[in-house]
């Protein structure tokens, strides 16, 4: 019994990190085309296994997974007594934050000049608004209406995607 419940929630950890990384993987880049998504869900793929599969043998077994979470464990808890503090989940959640900002920010920065400016942002948005609005006008007349954009809202809702924006 142990066991099973040990393996789900060993499970349970792998799919949380997968889906987590997903997720930072979907923030991190403003084109949500289903192509890029493929590409993304295999990266993010491809991240896990670099990080879990200690032994590079090409599957993950559990005493990876576990090894694993010691030792992100063990990142966390910086003052070693075995117990995560509030502070020490604040510091590691804000390091992780900071992280992502910088390669949000470098993807961003098109032209490397350590700013970010509108053409750049705009750009960088203008695939997703483009897809969004074409999705929504369900006429084809360049035009969302109240209408469309609620029936969209709708089809989104039912077929359990999330609203982009």
């Amino acid at each position: 019994m142990k066991k099973t419940a040990k393996t789900l929630s060993s499970a349970a950890l792998i799919a949380a990190t997968a889906a987590a990384a997903y997720g930072v993987a979907l923030a991190n880049d403003g084109d949500h085309g289903r192509h890029d998504r493929a590409e993304r869900r295999a990266e993010m793929i491809e991240r896990m296994f670099t990080r879990l599969d200690a032994n590079e043998d090409g599957a993950i077994d559990m005493a990876e997974v576990e090894a694993a979470q010691a030792a992100r464990f063990s990142a966390v808890d910086t003052d070693g007594d075995g117990m995560i503090s509030a502070d020490e989940m604040k510091a590691h959640a804000a390091e992780r934050a900071a992280k992502r900002a910088e390669t949000r920010f470098a993807k961003l920065d098109a032209n490397g000049d350590g700013g970010v400016d509108p053409t750049e942002m705009a750009a960088k948005r203008k695939g997703r608004h483009k897809g969004m609005f074409e999705r929504m006008d369900a006429d084809g007349d360049g035009r969302v209406t109240k209408e469309e954009a609620t029936a969209a809202k709708q089809h989104r809702h039912h077929h359990g995607k999330r609203d982009a924006d």
